[in-house]
């Protein structure tokens, strides 16, 4: 399990990375509207891609993490593989008959089609390895395909801007679609000569029958896009695409602990269903106690950094004027990620136990309160801080619903002390920060130098001060260990 994790950690910080990079470069060398309209085109039409192929997803991979033999795993790759190309060839189709050559995304500027039909060919690839690796416990490739395309993007990136170019919408698309083919195409290969080349079929019962049972799901996706990314659409309704430009950064600011809890569940999803598949609950429902406790170990006090050090942080990435617009969105959004981590996780547990119309009812009430709030102040208020307020607002209804919910099924991964000490430590770090005079929500001019200082004390107090109130200690080490020496049936890296 420590190889596993530290694979996929790598993987994972280079997502963050590729957020914390590609942000100020493009803010900076093509300004916030530019950023706010590429942030809005390539998620919005990634997204609705995966959630069109994703209709018979969910069976595919939930019986491919128990397949043996290469027979097996082409039997379950052939009708998803077959669906996903009909999918993209009818969206292509379309996106080339309506608008041939070009799309205004109602910024004053147009992207190609033909672009974005690659991005979408390039994202069909990349997913296809990506979901083969992870459910057959192999997490080297799966890490390279994870993490490849970010790198390869910032470093295309970085390059463009350094020949004095500014990026357009055009570019930033050719560039995502150079990056996410150049590193999944060879390990499509791999997967057919592994499996053999699949032949085309869908027959129509099986449609129907994966369909049904993939359709939680699929609704599922469409609702935690909603309370994940709505604010964006209502920033730009009711404020300008500018304000998003404003708004991204400090929600990926934010964000960037998120990261823990998609390591986690990335690993546990697959992990745990395979226990269940043995009956070995008891195992699962330790692993994902351990993973939530350390997921809170560093959540607690990244949330209470944001708010004290966060908007200086985002000075120092953007600008002064990006970082005071969004000064209160930073914390705002690290605490309703904290929340997002307990249902990242509880999900996995609903994979597992195909209890997904579960997920889908609890998502489905945070998402309409997000919603909900949004247009009653968005309107009142015209400022992007409504939006961090009503996303965390959202994700604190989902959790309430999942707790009731799993109550009485699950044993739920909270601990109440370890809680009361990850809080006590937090809150001596923050006091620490007051006295060498960082306030809340407070953007204060910092070089790199003595940021990172800042940052690297903080860590230090939070961890001395979680050893002396009992919370770090040979007790919680050993757990630590236990965890990575782990060996799960079927595990593997290469």
């Amino acid at each position: 399990m420590g190889r596993v994790l530290g694979l996929t950690f790598i993987a994972q910080v280079i997502i963050q990375l590729q957020g914390l990079i590609v942000m100020p470069i493009i803010v900076r060398s093509a300004g916030p509207a530019t950023y706010g309209a590429y942030t809005i085109v390539f998620v919005t039409t990634v997204f609705f891609f995966e959630l069109a192929t994703s209709a018979i997803y969910y069976p595919y991979v939930r019986n491919l993490v128990s397949a043996a033999t290469p027979a097996e795993r082409r039997q379950l790759f052939e009708p998803q593989i077959t669906f996903c190309l009909a999918v993209l060839a009818v969206v292509s189709g379309a996106f080339l008959l309506l608008r041939p050559a070009t799309m205004d995304v109602g910024t004053g500027t147009s992207i190609s089609t033909v672009l974005l039909v690659g991005v979408l060919a390039a994202n069909l690839v990349q997913r296809q390895g990506l979901d083969y690796f992870r459910y057959t416990l192999r997490f080297v490739p799966y890490s390279v395909i994870l993490g490849g395309p970010p790198l390869m993007f910032m470093t295309l990136l970085t390059a463009t801007v350094a020949l004095q170019r500014v990026p357009s919408l055009d570019t930033l698309l050719l560039l995502q679609c150079a990056a996410g083919s150049g590193v999944s195409v060879p390990f499509a290969i791999k997967i057919l000569r592994e499996i053999g080349v699949p032949r085309l079929r869908l027959p129509l019962r099986m449609l129907i029958r994966d369909a049904r049972a993939g359709l939680p799901l699929t609704l599922d996706g469409l609702v935690n896009f909603s309370l994940a990314f709505s604010d964006r659409y209502l920033i730009s309704a009711f404020l300008s695409v500018a304000a998003v430009g404003y708004y991204q950064p400090s929600y990926q600011a934010a964000a960037v602990l998120f990261f823990f809890a998609r390591l986690m569940s990335d690993v546990l999803s697959p992990v745990a269903s395979r226990l269940l598949d043995l009956e070995r609950r008891a195992d699962a429902e330790r692993l994902i106690l351990d993973f939530f406790r350390l997921f809170l170990m560093i959540a607690v006090p990244f949330t209470v950094g944001m708010l004290m050090v966060g908007p200086s942080f985002l000075g120092l990435l953007t600008t002064a004027e990006v970082a005071e617009t969004g000064r209160w969105v930073v914390p705002l959004v690290a605490a309703a990620v904290t929340v997002n981590g307990f249902i990242a996780l509880i999900r996995t547990v609903a994979v597992a136990l195909n209890r997904l119309p579960t997920i889908l009812l609890a998502r489905s009430m945070g998402a309409l309160l997000n919603v909900a709030l949004n247009l009653l102040m968005l309107p009142i208020f015209a400022s992007i801080t409504t939006a961090a307020f009503s996303t965390l607002a959202g994700y604190a209804a989902s959790c309430l619903c999942l707790i009731f919910a799993f109550r009485s099924a699950w044993r739920l991964p909270f601990d109440a002390a370890a809680m009361v000490r990850f809080c006590a430590a937090a809150i001596i770090m923050a006091i620490a920060l007051w006295m060498i005079g960082y306030r809340p929500a407070t953007v204060a001019p910092e070089s790199i130098y003595h940021l990172s200082g800042t940052i690297a004390l903080s860590i230090a107090v939070y961890f001395i001060s979680l050893s002396v109130v009992g919370g770090f200690g040979r007790r919680e080490l050993s757990q630590m260990a236990s965890v990575f020496r782990y060996k799960a049936p079927g595990l593997g890296t290469s």
